[in-house]
């Protein structure tokens, strides 16, 4: 496998950077705010799938960016061609079918002694 653009692999070096914004320093900013105080009962409520779940789209969004670098480095499978050089002879044919060769000066005419041979 070869790629044709492999600066873009340094893109790929930013999807962690993404990721750790995201996962770690994105969600400390999200905790500020009021302070209840039956904010602790909240914690005895059981968790839904879908608040389990909820980092999945941002995963997705990760991958797809993941991809998009992939693509940018545009991969290529192939082979390698090897151009041969070859000596070799050329013949080529001329056949003369005008009125001339026609003529009926000698028995058979030209053209029927051509079909013969």
């Amino acid at each position: 496998m070869k790629w044709n653009s492999p600066e873009f692999m340094l893109l790929a070096l930013l999807i962690p950077l993404i990721a750790f914004y995201k996962f770690l320093i994105s969600d400390r900013a999200k905790k500020g705010g009021i302070n209840f105080p039956l904010a602790g009962l909240a914690g005895a409520v059981k968790s839904s799938i879908r608040t389990k779940l909820r980092f999945i789209p941002d995963l997705i969004r990760l991958v797809v960016l993941l991809l998009i670098v992939f693509a940018l480095m545009q991969p290529q499978y192939g082979y390698e061609s090897e151009s041969v050089t070859r000596q070799g002879i050329d013949i080529m044919i001329a056949l003369d079918v005008s009125g001339t060769m026609a003529a009926e000066d000698f028995q058979p005419n030209r053209m029927r002694l051509l079909s013969v041979l």
